[in-house]
């Protein structure tokens, strides 16, 4: 008996050995190195990592900051689009930096999602609208440093139970909708970032939106949001081919896009 028991005892042990050593070989065979490099192999790398870096900036330099609220806070905003609303999947990626990007989800054009195999799911269907933000703040980065800012713009991104809420609203202003005046409200972290508490006020005159000039018009949806590939993807968030989420981040210290002006009120 103790025999037959010290025999099972060594064959766990070597499956578990057996099994160890395929876990180490397969991961060794996805990476290239023991994790450094040396002369011209280094360079190249470097020199392709600040390539995508710089790829990357140049596409969201000109993007506006997404409307968000904190838990409890409240802003009234004002809606800039005249023509039907752009609608489109997006993932929320995460950067090491602590910011959240937008990145479309290429699962509707009939191609497999890097992002879907990473996150587990695909993105979530969005409406997005280009809104005037009442909310002052103070710039921190960039050559504007330390300047307030007391109306900016920002892309709203509406999703969920809030689509009913602003389908109803196109409705009733018979497809226009610009210049309508929203109440945000979010009462609790688990309620959307934009919130769920939308009180709309009524519609603000063409003249009075005229004062914020260039900020006053829709954002370029189609290009903001351009297609990209499969493999664009994978480059562009560090993913390898089995959807497996690096490390690559970008630098990124553009100012918000804001207009300054003594007078902010709409009438």
């Amino acid at each position: 008996m103790v025999r037959k028991v010290r025999t099972r005892t060594k064959s766990r042990k070597t499956s578990s050995t057996k099994t160890t050593r395929a876990k180490t070989k397969t991961t060794r065979g996805r990476k290239a190195s023991s994790g450094f490099d040396r002369g011209s192999t280094g360079f190249k790398k470097a020199g392709e990592k600040r390539q995508r870096q710089e790829e990357e900036y140049a596409r969201r330099k000109n993007t506006p900051f997404d409307f968000r609220l904190k838990p409890g806070d409240e802003a009234e905003v004002v809606i800039l689009d005249d023509q039907e609303p752009f609608f489109i999947s997006l993932h929320k990626i995460k950067t090491q930096q602590g910011r959240w990007v937008d990145e479309v989800c290429i699962a509707d054009t009939g191609t497999r999602c890097p992002l879907c195999d990473s996150q587990g799911r695909e993105g979530s269907y969005t409406m997005m609208l280009t809104v005037l933000d009442r909310r002052p703040y103070k710039v921190q980065n960039g050559p504007n440093k330390g300047k307030v800012i007391k109306v900016s713009k920002k892309l709203m991104p509406v999703k969920g139970r809030n689509l009913a809420k602003f389908e109803r609203q196109f409705k009733k202003h018979k497809g226009n909708w610009r210049g309508l005046r929203v109440m945000c409200r979010r009462d609790g972290d688990k309620e959307a970032a934009i919130g769920e508490d939308l009180e709309f006020l009524g519609k603000v005159k063409e003249s009075a939106l005229k004062k914020f000039k260039d900020i006053a018009t829709p954002a370029p949806y189609e290009e903001i949001f351009e297609i990209p590939s499969a493999s664009e993807i994978r480059k562009r968030h560090n993913l390898d081919r089995t959807g497996v989420a690096g490390s690559e981040e970008f630098d990124n210290d553009k100012d918000d896009d804001g207009y300054d002006m003594d007078n902010v009120g709409w009438d």
